[in-house]
């Protein structure tokens, strides 16, 4: 069953490669259709992937963005704070580093505003993504505000303090799906406020949008339809990649709501690229940390299942 739906998907699939119209969702597999070996499907399938324009995934996320606001770098006073963070950092990290090795991941800037350098770490966490602290530092020590994973992307200050920020997760190895973290910060005499006030997530290897609308355009759907990562509908085969539901992102229920930014017709259907409301949480996703939190998630639905496409 696997390898008989998999080729009625690459022969529809090879027979509209030089034009600009949508793959019809998969039928059922003649009965004399001939088998071929998975690495010759394999092969077809990237060869496709090779003619779609996706979105860029060149590592443009690992931007220096805390070294960019380190305007001092006191290297005896970092020193100094590294010895007194080794023990938890080694207990948080399970890593056993010199003070030189830690030193390097510890950044001095100041965060809220009092003249103070306070402290932040951005470095190893002991597995593959990086670990993300913020630290107050006054006449009382040394206080945690913040720990999360991965790399600061955008930092804002008003009145000299720290009012926002943002953090990406590009995921580890080979798994595609990309989470950027937006949070609001307020400080006061007495305590800090946290906020996380938008989740964006998509995948590294997302079909671009070439035709994008002069407007955006807000739109519901009127049937279950799947948000996925090309503007075509792939089912029925594991992605060889990265293993997951043919190209789909995530499944949504009748009634969630999004934005439109682009189109295309690929064969005889009409695609929209968009970005999904974070309150319209999926039925359920192929990649779990799209689930964790409401997640503005962008990728590609069929326009026939929105209110957009006339009855």
């Amino acid at each position: 069953m696997y390898k008989s739906v998999l080729i009625v998907f690459f022969v529809s699939l090879l027979s509209g490669c030089g034009n600009d119209s949508t793959v019809k969702e998969s039928s059922t597999p003649s009965p004399d259709t001939t088998l071929v070996s998975d690495s010759i499907l394999i092969e077809r399938y990237f060869a496709w992937q090779d003619s779609i324009e996706y979105t860029d995934d060149d590592d443009n996320y690992y931007k220096n963005t805390i070294r960019d606001h380190e305007k001092i770098r006191d290297t005896i006073l970092i020193t100094y704070y590294a010895q007194q963070l080794a023990d938890s950092l080694t207990k948080r990290t399970g890593l056993t580093l010199s003070l030189e090795e830690w030193a390097k991941y510890l950044h001095t800037i100041d965060l809220n505003g009092d003249n103070q350098l306070d402290l932040i770490y951005e470095g190893q966490s002991g597995g593959e993504p990086f670990l993300t602290e913020f630290f107050l530092i006054d006449t009382l020590g040394i206080k945690k505000i913040f720990s999360g994973y991965q790399v600061v992307t955008k930092m804002n200050f008003k009145e000299a303090k720290l009012s926002s920020f943002s953090i990406i997760n590009p995921g580890c190895c080979t798994d595609p799906a990309i989470v950027e973290y937006f949070y609001t910060i307020k400080f006061d005499s007495s305590k800090v406020s946290l906020t996380l006030v938008n989740t964006l997530g998509y995948l590294n290897r997302l079909e671009k949008s070439t035709q994008k609308l002069s407007a955006p355009v807000a739109f519901t759907l009127k049937k279950i339809s799947k948000l996925r990562c090309e503007a075509a509908s792939f089912d029925g085969f594991e992605n060889p990649v990265w293993g997951n539901e043919g190209n789909s992102i995530s499944l949504y229920s009748i009634g969630s709501k999004g934005i439109v930014y682009g189109s295309k017709r690929y064969q005889d259907e009409e695609w929209l690229y968009v970005s999904m409301n974070p309150e319209s949480k999926p039925v359920n996703s192929e990649f779990p940390q799209f689930l964790e939190q409401p997640t503005q998630l962008y990728g590609w639905i069929r326009k026939e299942d929105t209110d957009l496409y006339p009855d």
